[in-house]
């Protein structure tokens, strides 16, 4: 039969200016079956707004609301097009934390995360702990699987490109001196200091940051931190200050490369996404299996959404920024570079719910279940604190794999109902009332 309707869709009802859109067209039949029609013509109205050309590509030119619309024949569909200077300022929450957060901007003086990144590695023991492996049997712990990671959860963005010197250096104390439970700031530093001091003349001039390697048998120094100074605060190697490294413990032999991912993220900015800092913690009820930054070894390793786009690994064209009404989108894995990755809906001056895909793919193979991923956000409260919540929340849950909406499925959160319409090839295609 010949079709008797069109139907248009846009992937993001709002776009900033100079950003591209794709429009997409469907005929049906009286019956409602997908039919075929001639070519379509395509139109971008009131000029200037918006040039879209043959493929149905709109790129925004103005800011405004400009009307795009399809024509076969006797048959025509149209949608709105917002167009704004930046789509995504109400979802981008501020932080005002020092040291790690995940309101934006990202503290200026934590680590690159694009680009190549250069990390010195030195090793060290101790009198009453040497070292029975050498430092290339416990390097390949964290190497090739650290920047294997990166590569890939940054879509190509950041190269870690390390520097290891093959060599274990004697700290000058016996463990026991080095007073690591609890480690205070300025013990740590000291640490990394003596390090470097050992470590002789450096070439520092494309260093991004230190990290010490302790002989893993060291039982007395059981975890192993990030070090992130404020500014001016920072250890000297040569004649520059380092804000960013860390230090191993005898826990980087369990947790393996994923202990430098998660702690290279604090010195990028992140935060602790499991429970800390309270008397009984219930570790992993916050976030379960999701991201590196809480969960090492989870089934869902790979860093959320929002935290890929506070790194910069995410241009704000793959975030959709909501507003009241209903906001239609088609949601790609965060696991895989392209389209828009997360929907987000502000719903306070620093709080906001996350929508995102997440599949078994990449780093995130061993998902027992996929689906749409949603979790409030909260950018005023401190690492370990609970920033992020997987919702529904369900304290009792430390894997939360199960919290993922299916297709078909929708999730009500404070007014807001978020619904997995279906999933194709194209991706996860949701929408979003409130």
């Amino acid at each position: 039969m010949s079709a008797t309707q069109l139907r248009l869709s846009l992937a993001l009802p709002i776009v900033k200016i100079g950003g591209k859109v794709a429009a997409t067209v469907t005929a049906l039949d009286a019956s409602g079956a997908a039919a075929t029609v001639p070519a379509i013509v395509w139109s971008a109205s009131p000029a200037g707004l918006a040039t879209i050309d043959g493929t149905g590509v709109i790129t925004a030119v103005a800011a405004g609301t400009a009307t795009i619309t399809a024509t076969s024949g006797a048959l025509h569909a149209s949608a709105g097009l917002e167009i704004v200077a930046d789509p995504v300022a109400a979802c981008r929450l501020p932080g005002s934390q020092f040291g790690v957060r995940l309101g934006f901007p990202r503290i200026a003086n934590r680590a690159a995360t694009t680009g190549d990144v250069h990390i010195k590695v030195l090793f060290v023991d101790f009198s009453d702990a040497v070292a029975t492996e050498t430092p290339q049997q416990v390097m390949a712990i964290l190497s090739p699987g650290a920047e294997q990671f990166y590569a890939a959860v940054s879509a190509g963005r950041m190269h870690l490109i390390f520097y290891p010197g093959y060599t274990w250096l004697r700290m000058s104390k016996p463990t026991i001196d080095y007073a690591w439970n609890p480690l205070t700031f300025a013990g740590q530093k000291a640490y990394i200091e003596e390090a470097v001091q050992l470590a002789g003349n450096l070439d520092v001039s494309t260093t991004e940051a230190f990290i010490v390697i302790t002989n893993p048998d060291v039982t007395a120094f059981a975890y192993g931190p990030a070090f992130t100074a404020n500014p001016g605060d920072g250890y000297t190697a040569g004649t520059r200050t380092f804000d960013n490294g860390a230090t191993s413990g005898n826990d980087m032999a369990f947790w393996g490369a994923g202990w430098f991912n998660h702690e290279f993220g604090h010195a990028m900015g992140l935060i602790d996404l499991y429970e800390i800092g309270v008397a009984n913690p219930q570790t992993f009820h916050y976030t379960g299996d999701f991201s590196m930054m809480g969960n090492i070894l989870g089934t869902a390793p790979e860093y959320l959404g929002w935290e890929r786009w506070l790194l910069g690994w995410f241009d704000d064209d793959a975030v959709l920024c909501t507003s009241p009404g209903q906001s239609a989108a088609t949601l790609t894995p965060v696991e895989v570079a392209g389209g828009v990755k997360i929907a987000v809906v502000p719903t306070g001056t620093t709080t906001a719910l996350v929508v995102e895909s997440r599949h078994a793919i990449g780093y995130d193979q061993a998902l027992p279940r996929e689906g749409l991923l949603v979790y409030s956000i909260d950018t005023s409260i401190n690492t370990g604190a609970g920033v992020v919540k997987v919702l529904p929340i369900d304290d009792s849950d430390h894997v939360k794999t199960s919290a993922l909406i299916g297709s078909g499925d929708s999730l009500t959160q404070g007014g807001v109902t978020i619904t997995h319409v279906s999933q194709d090839t194209a991706g996860d295609h949701i929408t979003i009332s409130y």
